[in-house]
């Protein structure tokens, strides 16, 4: 059976690389109210694992927590 290495994420670096990344985006997007941002991510290459297997609930929240108040202060 394969052993799991990927360590706990460093959820403080996902949030502020998350962050960044959708107030780029949203500020390139133009979005209008009504519009609607779509996000898709592996928390799993987000930790440095393989897509379906290392799965990390704290990864995933840290980017919706990131992505969040961007998105809305947008609208």
């Amino acid at each position: 059976m394969e052993q799991n290495t990927v360590q706990k994420p460093d959820c403080a670096a996902i949030t502020a690389q998350a962050r960044q990344a959708a107030e780029e985006l949203l500020a390139a997007a133009h979005l209008r109210a009504g519009d609607i941002f779509v996000v898709g991510c592996s928390s799993s290459e987000i930790v440095g694992g393989h897509i379906g297997k290392d799965s990390s609930m704290e990864a995933a929240a840290a980017v919706l927590a990131s992505i969040w108040r961007p998105s809305a202060a947008n609208t």
